[in-house]
């Protein structure tokens, strides 16, 4: 996602993060260059089930990524008592789904 920002304003990226695990791999990228914001997500889940023993590793991967998506682009205005930021214009749009799980008796299934 690109996202075009007003020149009047300061702005602060969210911090980049990426997990790695055998069953799967997140990857968030943000930069700020200029008065263009750009955000990148990535996830690729390379097992559709897990063990039940490792229901608590993908818990926190899971919690993790929420995590990530919770983070916000920071942004003010550059004059004070100036009126609430305008005029943004994003580029396209991105949308990135927290993964969710479901237990099954003996396993553990990822629906992504």
């Amino acid at each position: 996602m690109k996202l075009d920002l007003p020149r009047k304003v300061t702005a602060h990226a969210p911090l980049p993060f990426s997990l790695k695990r055998d069953y799967g791999e997140y990857k968030a990228s943000y930069k700020l260059e200029g008065s263009v914001f750009t955000a990148e997500r990535t996830m690729l889940m390379r097992e559709r089930e897990l063990p039940a023993t490792r229901t608590g590793d993908y818990l926190a991967f899971r919690r993790a990524v929420i995590a990530d998506l919770g983070q916000r682009l920071s942004i003010e205005n550059a004059a004070s008592g100036q009126r609430p930021v305008t005029g943004m214009k994003a580029m396209n749009s991105m949308r990135v789904r927290a993964p969710r799980c479901r237990m099954a008796t003996s396993r553990l299934r990822c629906r992504c």
